[in-house]
């Protein structure tokens, strides 16, 4: 049998050994980077940014296009970008999804701010600067760094064997885990870890 016969099974373990030995790489080089066994450091380095961005933040991704060129070829990353291109709803939905969290967080600090349980610091940047930086990271960081993976490959490989709610609780429970090393380096080093890196 080929690389371009691998079945539905082969292709999501491939894509998930991979996706999550990144993040465990990741977490590793945490580790490491803070017994200072590393000629650099992990927090704030160049060399550790740019491998934060490759194993944390867009892991998946790569995991997704590595088992896609791996096994199918060009063809196969042809199918992928064709999965993550599709439209599947109205457009109107799009724009709820991006931005129904910003309106949500701007009406908890309305109320936060109205009840007297928050109160506005002068000091700190105004969070209209942060709306930029919202919009950003709601187009590159989920959708271009994690769902590539999730929903591009792994969800579209369970659908062949499963049925989509099943498939749904393994992507998340699978993605989900995913997320461990990173718990686990908050909960050994609180103030060290930023919330980018959650």
């Amino acid at each position: 049998m080929s690389r371009n016969d691998a079945t539905p099974t082969k292709m999501a373990t491939a894509f998930v050994s991979v996706a999550l030995g990144f993040t465990w790489v990741y977490w590793l080089l945490m580790y490491l980077s803070r017994k200072r066994s590393l000629p650099f450091s992990m927090d704030g380095s160049i060399p550790g940014t740019i491998l934060a961005g490759i194993l944390r933040d867009f892991g998946p991704a790569v995991a997704a296009v590595s088992v896609f060129a791996f096994y199918q070829g060009l063809g196969g990353l042809k199918q992928l970008w064709l999965t993550v291109a599709r439209w599947r709803v109205s457009y109107w939905l799009y724009l709820l999804a991006l931005l129904g969290p910003l309106g949500g967080a701007c009406l908890v600090a309305l109320i936060g701010v109205l009840t007297g349980s928050m109160s506005r610091n002068p000091k700190p940047i105004s969070p209209v600067h942060f709306i930029p930086l919202f919009f950003f990271m709601a187009v590159v960081d989920g959708p271009l760094g994690e769902e590539v993976g999730w929903r591009g490959l792994l969800l579209p490989q369970l659908l062949r064997r499963i049925g989509p709610v099943a498939a749904s609780i393994v992507v998340g429970s699978i993605g989900g885990s995913g997320m461990f090393p990173c718990i686990l380096q908050m909960a050994r080093s609180p103030k060290r870890v930023s919330g980018s890196s959650f």
